[in-house]
């Protein structure tokens, strides 16, 4: 299992493959090319071998971090690929001077709140009918503290 940056559209279909097998409201080709142009986006990679697996986001605006995002395909659910891309999201917003994390989950999403709570996130709140493909609420969480920042292993740093 390797953990990489997405930082260009090589990998545009594949992360459209991932995110039209895990969710009903996918986001669009457009919306992947924008994050992964964005400069206060972080896109990441899980994948074994050259296979992409899943996918990340997170956005980056010191000192919060929310998490956009985390699809991983679903025959390599449950096995450790998730909470890889969450660990290293989590670094990766650290690196830039986040100092925490916030992000929404629909209410009924039980294995991701499971995987939230695991890595220290915190129920802080809920909101009624979030996702509007569906009226489902969302649950609000937070992780107050993050790892260790690295600014130095941020490839979107400028090195003077």
């Amino acid at each position: 299992m390797t953990v990489l940056y997405l930082r260009d559209d090589s990998r545009l279909d594949d992360m459209l493959a991932v995110e039209r097998s895990c969710f009903a409201s996918p986001w669009s080709r457009e919306d992947i090319k924008n994050a992964l142009s964005a400069p206060w986006l972080r896109c990441m990679g899980v994948f074994e071998d050259e296979q992409l697996i899943g996918w990340g986001c997170a956005g980056v605006t010191p000192p919060e971090a929310r998490l956009m995002t985390i699809a991983v395909l679903p025959g390599y659910r449950r096995k450790g690929y998730g909470k890889t891309l969450l660990k290293a999201l989590l670094q990766a917003a650290a690196d830039t001077g986040c100092g925490y994390m916030e992000l929404e989950c629909r209410a009924g999403n039980l294995p991701a709140q499971q995987m939230y709570k695991t890595h220290g996130f915190i129920k802080v709140g809920i909101s009624k009918g979030y996702y509007t493909d569906t009226g489902e609420d969302a649950y609000i969480y937070c992780l107050p503290s993050l790892p260790e920042g690295k600014p130095e292993n941020d490839p979107y740093i400028t090195k003077i």
